[in-house]
């Protein structure tokens, strides 16, 4: 246990608590380093100086005085300077009352005012590699032909601590050493490989104890001070040659008046009182065994006794746990009732349940029959509304394609005329209009039997075109809802008095309406640009299938409202429906779409449509 104790400056110390001679390596917990540097000791051959420093007239200058404090407290140099007051020729003089007392600045050998700042990180960075080594330690000793423990390297620093260790559990010829060897290895910044820095044999019993920790030795260490970490407190160690002894602070011993020798001896009263106490000894003794044996006899002479009344705990025992059976038995018999009552309850449920579905299920039998009959006589009926609306469609398709005749131009490849006015491919619009009026009056005329032929169509068809088509004749014209960042949403399809890009554009849409027709019925399409062979293309798949076409019914017409009354081309549709038997351009029969592209597009009337 450690004992305070106050050394001569009335301060309070600890002392360590192990002995010297009991100091072994297993009690050695870390090690630091502390003022490491690469410098020699050199050895001198007088005891006098060769400098002005041993001149009487420069130990009490200020500067001096400066440098010597600082001397004696160097790890505090940059935060611990200290005012001096001012010396005129007797140094010893103490500053008058009232007097402010002036301080010095630090003396500096670097001119630092006219120096480049290239210059001072470059004076620093020379300092850093000469003063902050790595540095690592390894732990030997004599007789082992390996390392105790070699540290962790500690990288630039001067005072370098590492990180503790535990030598408990290693071999006992190693824990009980008291005498290593400390090897220091140091690399500077400007060096490849570590060299050997310090070897210093080091006896555990001769270590200088500086206290419980760093922070409370205020004493400044020489040159490569190793210091050792034991669980009683910190050593010291020096290596520095030129340092004495008594630079390292001893511990503080206390010591104590002397107190004359005196043997031990016995007095007659003494020895008599001892015999008494022998006596009561043995008599405690005697009336032990006494007692023993009584309480033995006893035992015996009622054991017949003692095992009835413990049968009779046992059976006590045995029948509290039997009670605590039936209680547990009782419980869960009327759990089990209760659930028995509850199942009881929901099968009765179940049953009436389970008999009133029977009868729903014979009543749905019963009307599933009549829906059977119902439902054959429904299909046959759908069967016949379909076969019925496809020869509709088809006639219809006959009537439009009598209605606009659309021909095809023998000297042209795939040109074609409607209402025997040429309509050129969407490319070809504007070269092969040019400058002549007359062209571009055919081509709007052509465009607009193109567009009213597409609303019939669509009306008819129930579909709904994604660009509207507002067909006037040959000043028709088409309107975009959908493409984005459009100045203006209507396009003409028509040249005269317009922009040529705005005219592309409407027969663009005219033929996206045309295409997507198409597709809807899944017909395929070859070239969008070919307004009339697409056109042609799609009423001739439209009018084919077998059989043949069922005639116009009879009765009043329907008006498509959304085409208008005052152009005479409205009616024509219904006017022109009474030549069903008319034939198509060429003058070859409505069986000219029979073949391989009829068997493809048949299946489009049996697609689950509006029509259907």
């Amino acid at each position: 246990m450690e004992t305070p104790q106050e050394d001569v400056r009335g301060l309070t110390r600890q002392t360590p608590w192990l002995l010297a001679t009991n100091r072994k390596l297993r009690h050695v917990q870390g090690v630091s380093l502390r003022n490491i540097s690469f410098e020699e000791a050199k050895g001198r051959t007088r005891n006098e100086t060769v400098d002005d420093a041993s001149l009487p007239s420069t130990s009490n200058t200020p500067s001096r005085v400066l440098a010597l404090r600082e001397l004696r407290g160097h790890f505090k140099s940059m935060t611990d300077i200290q005012t001096i007051p001012s010396l005129n020729e007797d140094t010893n003089a103490a500053a008058r009352p009232g007097q402010s007392v002036p301080t010095l600045r630090r003396r500096s050998t670097h001119n630092w005012s006219n120096t480049t700042p290239d210059i001072r990180q470059k004076s620093l960075e020379d300092v850093v590699a000469t003063r902050l080594p790595e540095t690592f330690v390894s732990i030997h000793s004599v007789g082992v032909g390996f390392p105790i423990y070699i540290t962790e390297t500690s990288r630039k620093t001067m005072n370098p601590d590492f990180a503790f260790f535990d030598l408990q559990y290693r071999e006992s010829f190693i824990t009980r050493l008291d005498e290593v060897v400390v090897n220091v290895w140091s690399k500077k910044a400007k060096m490849e490989e570590f060299a050997h820095l310090i070897q210093v044999q080091v006896h555990l019993s001769s270590l200088s104890w500086l206290g419980k920790t760093l922070r409370d030795f205020d004493y400044p260490l020489p040159k490569n001070t190793i210091i050792l970490h034991l669980v009683d407190g910190i050593y010291a160690c020096s290596t520095d040659s030129s340092a004495r002894p008594s630079q390292l602070p001893l511990p503080f011993t206390p010591t104590s008046p002397t107190i004359p020798h005196v043997d031990n001896t016995s007095s007659l009263d003494s020895l008599m009182r001892l015999k008494n106490l022998d006596d009561c000894l043995q008599d405690a003794v005697a009336t032990h065994s006494q007692m023993v044996d009584g309480i033995q006899e006893h035992l015996e002479a009622h054991k017949a006794m003692r095992s009835h009344i413990d049968q009779v705990s046992s059976s006590r025992e045995h029948m509290r746990k039997i009670h605590a059976a039936v209680d547990t038995a009782t419980h869960e018999t009327d759990l089990m009732k209760q659930e028995k009552a509850r199942i009881e309850s929901t099968l009765k449920i179940r049953g009436k349940m389970k008999h009133q579905d029977l009868i729903v299920r014979q009543t749905a039998f019963h009307h599933l029959g009549e829906c059977t009959d119902d439902i054959d006589r429904e299909r046959k009926i759908l069967q016949l509304t379909k076969t019925e609306l496809r020869g509709q469609l088809r006639r219809l398709a006959e009537d439009i394609s009598a209605a606009y005749s659309i021909e095809e131009v023998e000297d042209i490849p795939l040109g074609f005329t409607i209402h025997s006015l040429y309509l050129p491919n969407a490319e070809m619009l504007v070269s092969h209009a040019g400058n002549d009026h007359s062209v571009e009056e055919t081509i709007a005329a052509a465009l607009g039997h193109v567009a009213l032929a597409l609303c019939l169509l669509a009306h008819y068809l129930n579909f709904a075109m994604p660009y509207p088509i507002g067909p006037r004749a040959s000043t028709s014209s088409i309107s975009d809802h959908i493409t984005g960042n459009l100045e203006k949403r209507l396009f003409p399809l028509y040249q005269t008095g317009v922009p040529r890009a705005d005219f592309e554009y409407g027969v663009f849409l005219l033929n996206q309406n045309l295409v997507a027709l198409m597709e809807a019925h899944k017909v395929r399409v070859v070239d969008p640009r070919t307004t009339l062979a697409n056109l042609k293309n799609f009423l001739v798949v439209l009018a084919s299938g077998p059989g043949e076409v069922p005639k116009r019914m009879t009765g009043r017409g329907r008006v498509n409202k959304a085409v208008g009354t005052g152009d005479p081309s409205t009616g024509g549709a219904s006017t022109r429906a009474a030549h069903s038997t008319a034939t198509v351009p060429n003058g070859k029969p409505n069986g000219k779409g029979k073949g391989k592209a009829k068997e493809d597009n048949d299946s489009v009337f049996e697609s689950t449509g509006p029509f259907t």
